[in-house]
């Protein structure tokens, strides 16, 4: 039975030495966990400030969208009330024509007034 106990003691003591690491080994796994961890926290920072310069661009784009926006809805505003003023021009041009010749006059697909008859 003595044997056996020192067998089992002897098994105990070599399974727990070899489960070990020197403290020489254990400190530079140490050293690496840790200089991993700054790396990773450096980047993790690096990432947010990244992110904060892409967030204000896409706010300024925002701002410069809504500003083409309101532009291009003044110049459609501006380019309706000049087609009617055309419009109207146009109108007032034929009736006086028509006056003046007694004949029809025709509007071409092209904007260009065409007179029937002899004007001159």
């Amino acid at each position: 039975m003595k044997t056996l106990t020192k067998i089992a003691v002897v098994i105990t003591a070599g399974l727990l030495i070899q489960g070990c690491v020197s403290r020489t080994a254990y400190r530079k796994l140490e050293d690496r966990y840790n200089a991993d961890v700054n790396a990773l926290n450096a980047h993790i920072k690096d990432l947010g400030s990244a992110n904060q310069a892409v967030s204000q661009e896409n706010q300024n784009i925002s701002f410069e969208l809504n500003k083409l926006k309101l532009k291009n809805e003044e110049l459609l505003h501006k380019s309706r009330v000049d087609d009617e003023t055309l419009t109207r021009i146009k109108e007032r041009i034929i009736q006086k024509l028509q006056g003046l010749t007694g004949e029809d006059i025709f509007v071409t697909s092209e904007g260009r007034l065409e007179i029937q008859g002899e004007v001159l």
